[in-house]
């Protein structure tokens, strides 16, 4: 008798889209006391994810998947997201611990071999940037990490390229109540495997942030490798000029970095199609076009 058959023997039937999931992650331990019928991306929620589960977990995080329509159309690090905090994914005991050591392995191996390239490139890290006030930027020199969020940030943004963080530092940060009139650009890295869990999300144009619950942001400073340094900063009253200018050569680098991507990968992403050798030859002239405006720039 196999593990679903005893199950469906004892509790009925199992509906579709559905699986049976071994509690303690034992394939081979059959007693149903072990066994418990999820919706199937909650069964990908916890090995993925969240590691050891009690049942009294797995249960509740059914009950908030089938509570939301929309749920079973999320992506599963998007389920991690909104139903994540409602596990305790740090438990100490044995099992716990072997089970987020087995998510660990099977990410490991999952970009080693299906995205090994993409595995290879964070292998040192991933570049983030954050724009900060005055009063935040003093609590990070004390301790060294982000600090708390305040009462009704319920998410910590960090950005993926410098020019979005000037963008939001120039715009809205400098103008905070809270930044005395300066914003601050961090710069920082965080673990390459660590980045790659998590969900990339597209704000608009080429600007892209993660998203961070407050209540794992002591999991994210933990994931950073190095010092969180200072980059850039803008006042309040600085000169319109001079601002355009820093702006125009952010997006220049950007472009350039983004080109020589491209030109790297030999692929179109438009058309998923190898370049052509026009094409090839178009980003290289725009490549030398962008870096004689540095030049000018800077001169």
């Amino acid at each position: 008798m196999t593990y679903k058959q005893l199950y469906e023997t004892t509790h009925g039937e199992v509906e579709d889209g559905w699986e049976i999931h071994h509690i303690d992650w034992n394939h081979h331990n059959d007693v149903i006391d072990n066994l418990i019928a999820i919706p199937k991306k909650v069964h990908q929620l916890i090995h993925n994810y969240l590691g050891y589960t009690t049942r009294e977990e797995g249960l509740l995080l059914t009950d908030l998947f089938l509570s939301n329509k929309n749920y079973k159309t999320k992506s599963i690090s998007y389920l991690n997201f909104k139903l994540g905090e409602n596990v305790d994914t740090n438990k100490t005991s044995e099992l716990g611990i072997s089970c987020k050591g087995r998510i660990g392995e099977k990410v490991d191996r999952y970009y080693k071999m299906i995205k090994g390239g993409y595995r290879e490139k964070y292998k040192d890290g991933v570049k983030l940037y954050k724009a900060v006030g005055q009063l935040e930027l003093d609590l990070i020199k004390e301790s060294g990490k982000f600090p708390p969020r305040r009462k009704g940030q319920d998410t910590f943004h960090p950005v993926l390229s410098h020019y979005y963080a000037a963008k939001i530092g120039e715009n809205w940060t400098v103008n905070h109540e809270l930044s005395d009139g300066v914003s601050y650009i961090l710069e920082f890295k965080v673990d390459g495997l660590y980045f790659l869990k998590q969900k990339v999300h597209d704000i608009g144009g080429l600007d892209q942030e993660l998203w961070i619950p407050s209540n794992k942001l002591d999991e994210f400073n933990d994931s950073i490798i190095d010092d969180i340094h200072v980059v850039a900063e803008y006042r309040v009253g600085w000169d319109r000029l001079t601002q355009r200018i820093v702006m125009k050569r952010l997006a220049l680098e950007r472009e350039i970095d983004l080109i020589i991507g491209k030109l790297g990968d030999r692929t179109n992403p438009k058309t998923n199609k190898p370049l052509t050798k026009t094409q090839i030859k178009k980003w290289r002239t725009r490549i030398t076009e962008a870096k004689e405006e540095l030049v000018e720039l800077n001169g």
